[in-house]
């Protein structure tokens, strides 16, 4: 199950500003697919958050100011495997 998505080395978003992703998939059998985007505080507490279940995102960013490390799951429901890629 390979998930391919845009390399970002470093992003900076303003406070409400919109941040849109939207990853590529390659496999054909996308119907059994869960998508969770999530993020993890660098500093601590190391918290997260899960901002979508969506395969595309893009959302006003209202998140505190500090630094955070983006996941995007991709989990096959029928064969309980999932991929996720930061």
């Amino acid at each position: 199950m390979p998930v391919e998505i845009s390399v970002m080395d470093s992003v900076s978003v303003k406070a409400n500003s919109l941040l849109s992703i939207t990853p590529t998939i390659k496999n054909d059998n996308k119907s059994h697919y869960k998508y969770t985007w999530y993020t993890i505080a660098k500093n601590w507490p190391h918290k997260c958050d899960t901002l979508s279940t969506k395969h595309d995102w893009s959302i006003n960013c209202n998140l505190n100011a500090g630094e955070y490390t983006l996941y995007f799951q991709v989990k096959d429901w029928l064969k309980n495997i999932y991929e996720y890629v930061s």
